[in-house]
Parts: C-alpha cells; structure tokens; sequence
C-alpha cells in the first residue's frame, strides 16, 4: 500500500536524478571533445564522457531495483538506495555503490536482450580514467569514445523511459543520430563483407556435390559439440546466420566481487557472466568479433 508507493516514489526519484546527471555529463562531452586546441577541454570531455556513461547504466539498473547498486550487498547502502535512510550510524557519504565495468557487468546480465558491448563501455571509461588519473587524453581515443557513448546511451534510454530527443536535446540530437549512424554502418557494412565471403566460400563447397558437401559439413560443423572452457573463456556451439550449420561462439568469462550472504556470513560466491566476444563458422567461413556480433 501507502509503504510500497513510497518506495517506488524513491526509486523513480534516483533514476530520474542519475539520468539528470549523466545527460549533464554527456551533454558536456558532446560540446568539448573536438576542440582541436584546448588540452584542458578534452580532459573534461573525457571525464564526462565515463561519467555519462556509468550514470546511464545505473539509472538502468535503480529502474529495475536500486539496492542492487550497493557495492558488495553492503546493508547501509541497500538500505539508503532503497529510501530507507540507511543503518542509524552512518551517514549518506558512507554509502558505496558498484563502479566502472562491474555497471556493465550487471546490466549484462539484467537485460542481456540490449546487446551493449564490452568494448564500447570499456573504451569510454578508458579515456575517463586516463584523463582523471594522469590528465592523458588521445584526441583520436577520444572521438572514439564519444562515439561509444553515444551508442551506450541509446541502449540504455529505453530502459528508463526517455527518448533520444529528450536526452540529448535540439542543439546535438542531429549530431548524435550521425555518430551512431555512422558507426553502425561501419559495423553493418563489416558483417555484410563477411557473409559475402561466406557466401562464396558454401558455393565453392557445394559446387563439389551434395555427397561430398555434406561429407564437409560433418567434419566442419560444431553441431553436437558439448560446450567446453576453462575459467577464464567458454564455448558452445551456435547456429551460423548464414549457412545455417553449427559454428561457434566463444567469449570470456567475467567475474563479479566476492558476494556474502546477509543473514549467513559464511555463506559466499562470485557470480559469472558469460561475455560472446567471437563467433567463427567452419564450415562456410563466417567469422566476426565484438562489436559485430550484435550486427550479425
């Protein structure tokens, strides 16, 4: 009742001001990052730019629980994320939340249907770090990394309720609808070069005849195979998009903090998320890697 509409009024109150924030920061990264000749604007666009980013994929997260942005199930900060006010002996600067990839990391395995990439949220907090940690900035990193950006935030914007248009406003909604434009063409076009070499590669193999060819798809073909890997990489076999046989999809595996269970201590574990980082087919060529495979 009157409890569970409090908390939701919470909840959508730290979404909207984490949103707030990042278009902020994004906003500012948009509007600095090509100055040619300030050295101290590109730092500060490289900050934004990873603060944009990290605020985005954690209003994401608060929209679907905020407790789930405490760093480690730290009870105070569940309690404070929640709108409780947190435990009576400490304050909200002792609150503490998940930082850098470990966002994306959860929202990867939230809402694994967004198709963020690793690579993308990676180099956007790369130049962050670099700038915030050294005052390093690569001009060609950073054009890089705005255009990641831009990429993150698109994903994430339906997720919590707002329109490209609303987020980057009239002054760069133009010039963000380009970057992604532009950097998903170059990604299409890619794959497309790709499942043209493909093509070619299944009619050179069927032109030997329907016996022979399917003698080579028996060989070839990951059809049947168990999944296999150690700790740090995992495969498992996967319909190839253009021939249609098995190929396989393999990526690492990543690690999230040592988790501990609230009411027992004793009880602990790391939770692990398996990352696709490339897919090859055998049989009719098809390879592609990272940012692809969302193209494929």
């Amino acid at each position: 009742g009157i409890e569970l509409r409090r908390r939701v009024r919470k909840r959508n109150q730290l979404v909207r001001a984490l949103l707030a924030a990042s278009r902020t920061q994004a906003r500012l990264a948009m509007e600095l990052h090509a100055d040619p000749l300030d050295q101290q604007n590109r730092l500060k666009a490289a900050m934004a730019a990873g603060v944009a980013v990290e605020l985005a994929l954690k209003a994401s997260i608060a929209a679907i629980l905020p407790s789930l942005l405490a760093e480690k199930g730290d009870p105070h900060s569940q309690l404070y994320l929640m709108g409780r006010g947190g435990l009576p002996s400490r304050s909200p600067s002792d609150v503490r939340t998940i930082v850098g990839m470990a966002t994306w990391q959860l929202v990867a395995a939230l809402r694994p249907q967004l198709g963020i990439d690793q690579r993308d949220v990676r180099a956007v907090l790369t130049v962050r770090n670099g700038a915030a940690h050294l005052a390093l900035v690569d001009q060609s990193e950073l054009a890089a990394a705005v255009r990641a950006m831009t990429i993150c935030i698109d994903r994430l914007l339906p997720t919590v309720d707002m329109n490209l248009a609303t987020y980057w406003g009239p002054e760069f909604e133009d010039q963000v609808r380009a970057l992604i434009k532009e950097v998903m063409d170059a990604r299409e076009i890619r794959v497309q070069q790709a499942k043209s070499a493909a093509l070619l590669q299944l009619a050179r193999l069927k032109a030997f005849g329907p016996d022979a060819f399917e003698a080579i798809v028996m060989t070839l073909s990951y059809d049947g195979r168990d999944p296999e890997g150690p700790d740090e990489r995992y495969g498992q076999p996967h319909k190839c998009p253009v021939c249609s046989h098995g190929g396989w999809l393999s990526g690492v595996v990543e690690r999230s903090d040592l988790q501990v269970d609230d009411e027992d201590r004793n009880l602990v574990w790391v939770d692990r998320l398996f990352v696709p980082q490339e897919f090859e087919c055998k049989v009719c060529g098809f390879a592609v890697w990272n940012q692809e495979l969302v193209a494929a």
